[in-house]
């Protein structure tokens, strides 16, 4: 596991929605620029595992209609 803690993980996020990738460059700590990057790649791994449960569930059950967040286009 990557061992990166739940807070900072939000702290990333608000820094990247205010400020864009410069937001998370690096201020001087190579720690949490290490942090960054294995965050990215659990990231990349989750995102995989999903992928695959969802083709799966596909699989084995037909293609549903994904519940989706926010209003539908049109309206």
């Amino acid at each position: 596991e990557v061992k990166v803690s739940v807070h900072q993980l939000e702290e990333w996020r608000k820094r990247f929605l205010e400020s864009g990738l410069e937001g998370l460059k690096s201020r001087g700590d190579t720690s949490q620029a290490a942090e960054l990057k294995e965050a990215r790649a659990k990231i990349g791994e989750l995102t995989m595992e999903l992928e695959l449960a969802r083709e799966a569930l596909e699989k084995k059950f037909g293609r549903a209609s994904r519940k989706r967040s926010g209003p539908r286009r049109g309206q």
